[in-house]
């Protein structure tokens, strides 16, 4: 059974710069056995395994230790899905951890993908801003401690007087800091955003993707306090902070919806011995 074409890639990359890339093509004659899970939600944590994979590979996920924190380095992963040869990036970040078991004459390799959760959680920060703009205070503690690869988007940046940080991680910094101006950090393939709701609704894409019976939707969503908790066929251009447009009858009251939503959580599952390719998520009016 060739699973409607689906295709998987993880790509990993050690310490040191070696590169894998193991995939489940069905239109190829050597394939591995893959399985994922993607979180969109506050942590992003991806949980990706590997059947029958050699002890090279299990060595390239080994992080690299070094005298100090600066000089340690986790090796790297990715993970694109998508149909014969169109694949889509769904999570990229470090290993944060590794294991090898055996389940019957299978030899599991499975690892966890994180968005510098490591870095957030395992530096403290102790430093006073004075009379700085937020934006200016982020950008700082970004550099500082080697966060290239971010985006800040604020509407309404806000000067500081002073705060001080006596020993907080970096992750309370930031959030205390994105208070401040009525914003939010979260990742996005392994990007740092620190981004206002005013900013999100400006800038929205224009590829929303509609989901009803002949476009992914699977059985009727369930009715949630602010919006809906909904099950489709994978869909890549779903993720956290992005609009949906539902389009179903709701089987308690017979209305029927057709409505643009924004997606506040979720996860991305799938794997290549079986032929559910799901993502489920939750969504609240936009």
């Amino acid at each position: 059974m060739k699973q409607f074409l689906r295709n998987i890639e993880v790509m990993i990359e050690s310490p040191d710069g070696k590169v894998k890339v193991f995939s489940h093509n069905p239109g190829e004659a050597i394939h591995f056995s893959i399985e994922f899970e993607v979180e969109f939600s506050g942590t992003n944590i991806t949980s990706v395994t590997l059947y029958n994979v050699l002890n090279s590979t299990v060595g390239m996920c080994v992080p690299k230790e070094g005298k100090s924190k600066k000089d340690s380095a986790n090796a790297k992963a990715e993970l694109s899905v998508g149909y014969g040869d169109d694949l889509t990036l769904i999570a990229k970040g470090e290993i944060i951890q590794h294991n090898v078991s055996m389940k019957g004459t299978d030899r599991i390799l499975e690892f966890k993908i994180s968005d510098m959760v490591n870095k957030l959680y395992a530096y403290s920060l102790t430093e006073t801003f004075e009379k700085t703009l937020v934006s200016s205070a982020l950008k700082q503690i970004f550099g500082k401690y080697g966060i290239s690869y971010y985006s800040i988007r604020i509407s309404d940046d806000t000067l500081l007087d002073s705060i001080t940080f006596a020993g907080d991680s970096l992750s309370v910094a930031i959030d205390r800091l994105a208070k401040l101006v009525k914003a939010k950090r979260y990742f996005k393939l392994g990007k740092l955003i620190v981004e206002d709701e005013t900013w999100s609704k400006n800038n929205q894409s224009n590829n929303v993707p509609l989901l009803d019976r002949t476009s992914g939707l699977i059985g009727t969503p369930q009715k949630t306090k602010s919006g809906w908790k909904v099950q489709c066929l994978l869909n890549p251009l779903i993720a956290k902070g992005e609009p949906v447009h539902l389009s179903f009858t709701d089987n308690t009251t017979g209305s029927k919806i057709d409505s643009q939503y924004v997606v506040t959580h979720g996860a991305h599952r799938g794997s290549s011995r079986s032929s559910d390719h799901i993502t489920e998520f939750e969504c609240k009016v936009a």
